[in-house]
């Protein structure tokens, strides 16, 4: 695993993927504190925070978008499944590396925190949980990048359809309040609220850490690795 780690992980800086996404996380990320922040002269990061969930909707598609499609492409997948080395560890390799780019956007943006404190007040405990809700959403996103981009071949078609995912997910968010007025079940409003990740990203940004959502997260991510896997393993004895 840690042999796939590395070598994805260089395979990311090796191409323009991990520039991109790190140049337009930073543009958009610096574009939010200023305009949130230091024009608006508050402290409060919140708003900072629920907008770098959005940046990461439309920007871990970059990341994820080769990473398996790619191999079916260039027919480096046989390689893969011939290694010494079984499918969920390609997988969960594949799967770090990733997380390794985002963990180092999510690093670097510390400065601004920094800033805050300097000029004002800020909540260290708020904003530490803010960060591991980001790093949480970001997690989820590039599982479901993962996933997608086994099933394509085309990375353009692995990019859209994680987009898609994304954008649904967050759609989520509103719907059980359409369920509701539109007198569904209350059941199905109760499964939809939980699939939702609007009101754990609420938690998040109000510095609340609760074990349910970290939990939420993490058997979403587990399930979403552990299908990647099987699909492998079903691609490999065809």
């Amino acid at each position: 695993m840690t042999a796939i780690w590395k070598r994805e992980l260089q395979a990311l800086f090796y191409t323009p993927q991990a520039y991109v996404f790190l140049g337009f996380f930073f543009l958009a990320g610096g574009y939010f504190f200023w305009s949130l922040n230091l024009s608006a002269a508050s402290s409060d990061m919140s708003s900072f925070f629920n907008r770098l969930i959005y940046i990461l909707v439309f920007f871990v598609p970059v990341l994820t978008m080769r990473l398996l499609s790619e191999e079916k492409r260039m027919k480096t997948d046989q390689l893969l499944f011939t290694a010494p080395v079984s499918k969920g560890a390609i997988v969960l390799g594949k799967y770090l590396a990733v997380c390794s780019v985002l963990l180092t956007a999510l690093v670097l943006t510390g400065i601004y925190p920094v800033i805050v404190a300097v000029y004002g007040h800020i909540q260290l405990g708020t904003t530490l949980v803010n960060y591991l809700g980001c790093f949480l959403v970001g997690g989820e996103y590039i599982a479901i990048g993962l996933l997608i981009s086994s099933l394509c071949e085309n990375q353009l078609t692995a990019a859209v359809g994680t987009l898609a995912v994304n954008i649904a997910l967050q759609a989520l968010e509103s719907l059980p309040r359409l369920l509701s007025a539109s007198g569904a079940a209350p059941a199905l409003s109760s499964v939809v609220a939980w699939l939702s990740m609007g009101s754990r990203n609420n938690d998040f940004s109000q510095g609340l850490l609760k074990p349910a959502n970290i939990f939420y997260f993490v058997s979403f991510v587990a399930f979403i690795l552990y299908w990647t896997t099987c699909h492998l393993n079903a691609a490999r004895r065809r």
